[in-house]
């Protein structure tokens, strides 16, 4: 799996299977920057049943295709993760 960032802050994330945490925190597998990002915002979890957001601080705001998510959101291909 790919991740790519729109705006090209950075460069695309390349995924296997397993778990890449994403947050502010260096211990982060995916560490992102800005003022909206928790340190340990979120987790997705790649395996042969799919592709998993998990959110890891409830107070994390998140959006999949501009709706709202607040625990988990199964994704696909050409998701848009805000």
């Amino acid at each position: 799996m790919r991740l790519s960032f729109a705006n090209g802050e950075r460069a695309d994330f390349i995924m296997e299977d397993g778990v890449v945490n994403l947050g502010s925190a260096a211990g982060n597998g995916l560490v992102l920057t800005g003022k909206d990002v928790a340190p340990w915002h979120a987790r997705v979890l790649v395996d042969a049943r799919g592709i998993v957001l998990e959110i890891m601080d409830p107070t994390a705001h998140t959006h999949v295709n501009a709706r709202p998510v607040r625990e988990k959101a199964l994704l696909r291909c050409g998701d848009v993760l805000c």
